[in-house]
């Protein structure tokens, strides 16, 4: 039979390991915010592993406390988050092309520029930004 410390201790052991995997998401944010090259890389990557990070952080605090206002609580601060996240990394990403901040890294053979800014193709802006490009790799 199943008594209730080992209960407690499954429900301790699970919200070490949601809690642990959000630390490591919001670690990654924070290492892909320091190795990104612009600002719009910088914003995909990082508001999608700040939220996922911060929901399982949440999450493992409901799952440790086991209280149902705790747990409204971090359902209610999930929700927030997973609705308002993607608005802001919007509004930001709208702001700096608005403010003229052109992208480093493009697929395509050239790019539009924002407001203000010349037009020059991706290889250009690659080279200037010292990103090792497919031509280079001829040499080799």
């Amino acid at each position: 039979m199943i008594d209730a410390s080992t209960v407690d201790a499954a429900f301790q052991l699970t919200a070490a390991i949601v809690a642990l995997a959000g630390t490591t998401f919001l670690g990654l944010a924070a290492l892909a915010l320091h190795r990104m090259p612009d600002v719009y890389s910088r914003l995909s990557a990082t508001s999608k592993a700040v939220s996922l990070g911060a929901t399982l952080l949440l999450a493992a605090a409901a799952i440790y406390v086991r209280d149902p206002g705790v747990t409204a609580r971090a359902v209610a601060g999930i929700a927030f988050l997973l609705l308002t996240s993607p608005i802001a990394g919007h509004v930001l990403g709208r702001a700096a092309w608005r403010a003229g901040e052109v992208p480093l890294v493009t697929y395509q053979d050239t790019f539009p520029t924002g407001p203000g800014a010349e037009e020059e193709t991706a290889q250009e802006r690659l080279t200037e930004a010292g990103v090792a490009t497919d031509e280079d790799d001829d040499d080799l």
